[in-house]
């Protein structure tokens, strides 16, 4: 992910990770560990609500954790 962030970067680009259920980026404190993890400007997070209600997660405690590297939000019912 570190090689595609950097790659985003040298063309301006923002590479994006969606919380998608059963991978490892899920849940909003390892979406939080990926985002700092691969930390460029380039690297940023699609929000989708449904995905974390799915994940047995608080919407909103993991909008609060994120909202600072969120750039798109995904919505749709579950």
């Amino acid at each position: 992910m570190k090689e595609f962030a950097a790659i985003a970067e040298k063309y301006d680009l923002i590479f994006l990770h969606e919380n998608e259920k059963d991978i490892y980026g899920d849940i909003g404190r390892r979406c939080k560990e990926i985002l700092k993890e691969v930390g460029p400007p380039s690297f940023k997070a699609i929000f989708d609500f449904a995905n974390f209600v799915q994940c047995g997660e608080d919407s909103q405690e993991c909008y609060d954790l994120l909202k600072d590297d969120i750039v798109y939000i995904h919505i749709k019912d579950v």
